[in-house]
Order: C-alpha cells, then structure tokens, then sequence
C-alpha cells in the first residue's frame, strides 16, 4: 500500500494518501540526472481540509512515497496545477538543485571523480558512492550548472575512454558510477531476476509482458568520423576513424569532432600576446613558436587518437529500441540490469534500463491479485546462454 507525506516548509508532516487519486507516477531515466513523481488530489484541499499542506508561496514543501515501510521516493514539490477542482503536483527529487545551481569551475588536470566531488561539495550536496575514472578533466565552466557540467564530464569520460557513468540520487546521497552494462560487460557484475508473488508462488515478473514494441534504425549511425583542431581562422584534421564494412553496407555517414580546450586562462594570455605580436615577434620569433608546436603535439598525442576511435564505437551501431509494460518493481530504477527469459513478445536477452515509469494507477488482476505495471524502455546488452 502506498503512502504519501507531505512536509511543510515549518517542518509540519501530513499524511495525504486518503486524499490522493491513485494516478501517482514515478519515472527514472539513466541519461537524466532528475527522477520526477506526479500525483494528483481527489479534491481542493483548501476548501475541504482544516489545513494547507502545499503552499508553494510559503516556501518549498517537500514529499515521501512509501510502499508498506520503504521508502521510494523524496523531493521537493516546485510546480502545481488546477484541472477544475483537482490539484495536480510535479515533484523532482534533489537532483533538482544539481540542475540550477550554477557557478565557475576551472579544472586543472582533476581525475572526473574528484571533479565531481569537488563539485558536490562546493554546494555542501550529500555525497555517496563515487567510481573513478580513467580520464582528466582540464576545462574551465562559467555557464553552465552543476548538471550541466556532470553531463559533460560523462561525454568526455565515454569519449576518452569509451567508458559510460551515470549520475544520480539514492538513499539520501548522490552517487556518480560507471554503468551496470560496462561492469556486467567486464564480468563485475550480474543482471537481476526479479519475481511477485502470486496465488503463493513467485512469478517471474516478464512471464506477463505486454504492450512489447522493438524498432531499429541506422538513421543516426555515423561510421566515419573527423576529429579537428584549431579555431575560427583555420581547421586541421588530427584523427580519422572509419568503417569500411560499415561504409560498403550503408553508405559513408561521416562525422567531425572539435578537439575542445576550453582554457580561458590560456586565452587571455594568448589576447594580450596577439595585442604585441609585432614587438614580440621583432624581439625573440622562436620564444613564440615552440609553445605552439608543443602544443599541437600533445593534442595529437593524447587526446585525438582515444576520441576518434571511441567516437566511431559509440556511434557505429544501429539503434535497437525496446519497450513494454510489466507487473512493477516499486524500487526498479533506471540504470538496473534485467534478465529477461524467452517469452511471447520476442523480446529477451540481458538489458539495461533506460527509463521507466511506474504507472501505479495502471491495474491488472492477476490470479485474483491486483497488480500495477510499470513502463520498460530498455538497452540490449546481451543475449541469453542457450
């Protein structure tokens, strides 16, 4: 049984789950930072109720989701709506605040763990469980939010080293590791077998799969790519990759990668120099060349080669979507590996989650129990032994 609480900006608890419609919806998704729940009242609470648990101008309210004593979800409540006498909320968990809290941030040569940390704690975010990397970070951010740059930091991360993390919030902290496919891929993890209980006896919970859909496309295949180098005046290529199988099977689908040096430092200096190039270049010509062979040398050496070759594994693939609805899981999350076993839909194999969403309204009755299902969208990894 599910129960919500709401808890005012004074700090008041309310119990709110005999006035909740049963629409409530959870969803996760591994490429977004934020985990959203919606969930609807049965009626105006303020014409109804001696109190107001959701006052949005008094401050923000936060929310718990139980099943029975587990705990599924907290956040905070930043959005409502009115549908005739029906309040609707939107809740984001704290990962609400990675995504709007910005600043400056300069990164000299820091692993991308110890970015992220840095990161975290800069706002004081409760940390948890943070992997390393294999690749440094060396940029400078002005613009962007703290979400924005952990989104960047995974690019760069699955570019140098064809590794994929994920960022998110569990059990009140936030953790950055890499993902279930990569270890399970690496033998250091395995999928997991979920399973209900029906009419005394567990169930597998893929033995009652609807709703099955699988698409696939090369519409965004790329099977060459170009890494350049330079700036606005001038390009050069520092690193090619391509398929030439690929190539004979679909066509040449090419794409080209700048090779970023977001180093504002570097180019103040580099403005002041332009300023007294004449003067400079009269004084000493070899003092301003060599930095600049360096320079171009290192990039070719460390940077371009990993990008290219990781860039044309990422994106040499055809794309293979698959999705269905299912008896729901409560603490299913985006990001979990499943083991899907042969079944009448086709699909099987092992799969990470993309996204799901936990339709908690969406009943079925199963052997005389009343079940919800949650929405699967899902990333082959693997096929099952024979």
């Amino acid at each position: 049984m599910l129960k919500l609480f709401i808890i005012s900006p004074d700090g008041k608890r309310y119990n709110i789950s005999s006035i909740t419609k049963d629409s409530i919806s959870l969803s996760s998704n591994i490429d977004n930072i934020v985990c959203e729940m919606e969930f609807e009242l049965a009626y105006n609470y303020r014409d109804k109720l001696p109190f107001s648990p959701i006052a949005i101008e008094d401050g923000a309210c936060f929310v718990e989701l139980y099943e029975e004593d587990t705990l599924l979800f907290q956040g905070i409540i930043p959005k409502f709506q009115v549908q005739r006498e029906n309040p609707k909320f939107n809740c984001y968990d704290p990962s609400f605040y990675i995504a709007r809290n910005s600043d400056i941030f300069q990164f000299n040569k820091v692993e991308c763990s110890q970015a992220i940390n840095q990161l975290l704690n800069t706002f004081k975010f409760p940390v948890g469980e943070i992997e390393k990397t294999k690749v440094t970070l060396d940029e400078y951010f002005y613009k962007e939010t703290v979400g924005e740059v952990i989104k960047k930091i995974i690019d760069k991360i699955k570019e140098e080293s064809g590794e994929k993390f994920y960022f998110f919030f569990r059990d009140n902290k936030f953790h950055f590791k890499k993902r279930n496919s990569e270890k399970y891929l690496l033998g250091e993890t395995k999928p997991k077998k979920f399973s209900i209980l029906l009419n005394n006896k567990y169930v597998n919970i893929f033995s009652f799969i609807k709703d099955a859909t699988y698409s696939g496309s090369f519409e965004n295949m790329r099977n060459a790519i170009i890494v350049v180098d330079g700036d606005d005046k001038k390009m050069n290529k520092t690193d090619i990759a391509e398929d030439k199988t690929s190539i004979e099977k679909y066509g040449r689908l090419s794409f080209m990668a700048k090779q970023e040096k977001n180093d504002q430092k570097a180019s103040a200096k580099n403005n002041k120099k332009d300023s007294s190039s004449k003067k400079e270049t009269k004084k000493d010509k070899s003092s301003d060349k060599k930095p600049k062979i360096k320079k171009e040398v290192d990039a070719k050496k460390v940077k371009t080669p990993i990008k290219a070759s990781n860039l044309l594994a990422e994106k040499n693939i055809i794309e293979r979507t698959f999705s269905f609805a299912c008896p729901g899981i409560p603490t299913l999350r985006a990001g979990e590996l499943l083991e899907v076993p042969k079944n009448n839909s086709g699909i099987s194999g092992i799969f990470e989650v993309k996204s799901v969403t936990h339709n908690f309204s969406m009943q079925m009755t199963l052997y005389g129990k009343s079940v919800y299902f949650m929405t699967l969208n899902l990333e082959k990894v693997d096929e099952l032994d024979e």
